[in-house]
């Protein structure tokens, strides 16, 4: 399967005087409601999965503007969506948001078992593949002076022991984040973190752990994340934070 789809815009043209966006991972769980709180206050959002079938489902069900499917493993998967993101929004057009929102969760149960495919993967979908994107999708970033939001989580900052690569990734997501803002600021865009706590319950969780999480008032929703999105989307001078949850 190839490791990207042309554009398949459900609901008309693109409308040139939107805002725009594209989300990384935003097929589904925190991503998708990203991606949906977006589109419901009038952006146009190019949604992308590693799954080509997801992506075109989201992009349907959420009425985005289209749709990418590439696998952020690959160094390659940075050009594949930017390259989407300007056959849907055209090539003059500016991109005022990139969310990367995909993440890959690495358990370690045990600091011996930690292989190098984990290290690999986490590193390159949780920190390479940002900047990267950030990368391609710069000549449209400077054309609307955009924001760049990096999601990361508390596992950069707190002692997560299952979770070793992981937390090295999003450490490593929130050191770029700050000298991104630094290195980005002359072009005019915007670089922000927004690290929160647990949002949604991961899909190994029974009912009985999530209604404990949820009764200990450790487990959110993915509200608050997108209040802060949009808010930040909306100021044009808040860069460089990591924005804790």
């Amino acid at each position: 399967m190839p490791s990207s789809s042309p554009p398949a815009p459900p609901t008309g043209s693109f409308t040139s005087h939107a805002r725009t966006a594209v989300v990384t991972g935003s097929a589904r769980r925190v991503g998708r409601a990203i991606a949906g709180a977006l589109i419901a206050e009038g952006w146009q959002v190019v949604v992308h999965a590693r799954d080509a079938a997801r992506a075109r489902e989201a992009c349907e069900e959420l009425g985005a503007a289209g749709w990418v499917a590439a696998d952020l493993e690959r160094a390659e998967a940075a050009a594949d969506i930017a390259d989407v993101a300007r056959a849907t929004f055209g090539a003059d057009h500016g991109l005022d948001l990139l969310v990367n929102s995909a993440a890959s969760f690495e358990r370690v149960d045990r600091w011996e078992m930690a292989g190098i495919d984990g290290w690999q993967r986490a590193m390159a979908v949780n920190a390479r593949a940002p900047y990267l994107l950030t990368a391609a999708l710069l000549p449209s970033l400077r054309v609307a002076r955009g924001l760049v939001v990096n999601v990361s989580d508390h596992a950069g900052h707190e002692h997560w022991p299952s979770f070793p690569i992981h937390s090295a990734s999003k450490a490593a997501l929130d050191s770029l984040t700050i000298s991104g803002a630094a290195a980005l600021a002359a072009d005019g865009v915007r670089m922000v973190a927004v690290a929160p706590g647990t949002i949604l319950p991961p899909d190994e969780w029974d009912d009985a752990r999530v209604e404990r999480e949820r009764t200990a008032g450790d487990l959110g929703t993915p509200d608050e994340l997108v209040r802060v999105i949009l808010e930040l989307a909306a100021d044009p001078v808040r860069t460089g934070e990591i924005v804790v949850l």
